[in-house]
């Protein structure tokens, strides 16, 4: 309780602890559980996530940022990108087959989805290695670090 009273609990733990005391409601001693309700009321009082518990707002915010990363993905792996959307379609092409609109579909977000998540580890790399980063890619990590916030929150409500 006092980690979590002092907002000293990192936010990355924040889903586990909560899921264990969550698991720890079940238990058959009656202390256990009481501690649990007690950590998740504390959790609840103090939640780094500016006190905003509507998850619609999250939700929304993710879009938006999710939105903001595509647009402004880094040019190599746009190229990666096209490359690998060229190439799907070309499969699609030489696989015409009746039914596999899905599976296309699916394909093309995986792949979507995949440039994305490589756009992120990039600008994380580069901030590890302590590179000097443009303004330009200081703010596209400054938005990474905004969806992975909002969707700790979205998980956390």
């Amino acid at each position: 309780n006092d980690l979590t009273e002092k907002q000293s609990l990192p936010l990355d733990r924040i889903m586990p602890v909560t899921a264990i005391a969550i698991d720890r409601l079940q238990d058959k001693t009656v202390m256990v559980r009481r501690y649990a309700m007690q950590l998740l009321t504390t959790l609840l009082e103090n939640n780094p996530f500016m006190g905003i518990l509507d998850p619609n707002l999250y939700r929304q915010k993710i879009g938006e940022l999710e939105a903001y990363l595509k647009d402004n993905v880094p040019e190599e792996i746009l190229k990666a990108r096209d490359t690998a959307l060229e190439e799907a379609k070309q499969n699609d092409d030489e696989s015409d087959e009746a039914g596999d609109e899905a599976e296309k579909e699916k394909n093309l977000r995986e792949i979507e989805s995949a440039a994305l998540a490589a756009a992120i580890a990039d600008a994380e790399a580069k901030q590890e290695s302590n590179e000097d980063l443009s303004e330009a890619e200081s703010e596209y990590l400054a938005k990474v670090r905004g969806l992975k916030f909002s969707s700790s929150a979205l998980s956390f409500i």
